[in-house]
């Protein structure tokens, strides 16, 4: 009985030692954004402009803008702005003055937020 004891208390310390390993090798990193715009992106009526923004961090951020300080939603402009996907980087077809502001990109996870530096986007 003693034997058997001792084992499973091996068995258990060994348990917990692997449960402890795995739990530390779960990687968790804060987004950190590594592509942004410069502060002024320039545009020709016409055209198409790119606004990067690109982030690690783990789990994968999420991405959002802000437009003047509101929350913007490029899903929300005649299919002109489109945010590409897994990314923060958006893409404006045609841009009009009524595209012109002040930008900023927001990567977000569990672990923090990173955010861009403001751009002025303008004609």
């Amino acid at each position: 009985a003693d034997e058997v004891m001792a084992m499973m208390w091996k068995v258990k310390e060994l348990f917990l030692c692997v449960a402890t390993v795995v739990h530390v090798s779960a990687v968790t990193i804060p987004p950190g954004i590594y592509e942004q715009p410069d502060y002024d992106v320039f545009y020709k009526a016409g055209e198409t402009v790119k606004m990067p923004c690109k982030s690690g961090g783990s789990p994968s951020p999420v991405y959002t803008w802000k437009r003047n300080g509101i929350d913007f939603n490029p899903s929300g402009n005649d299919d002109r702005v489109v945010q590409l996907p897994r990314e923060g980087t958006i893409v404006i077809t045609k841009p009009e003055d009524k595209d012109e502001g002040i930008f900023q990109c927001f990567a977000t996870n569990t672990y923090g937020v990173s955010l861009s530096i403001r751009i002025n986007l303008r004609e």
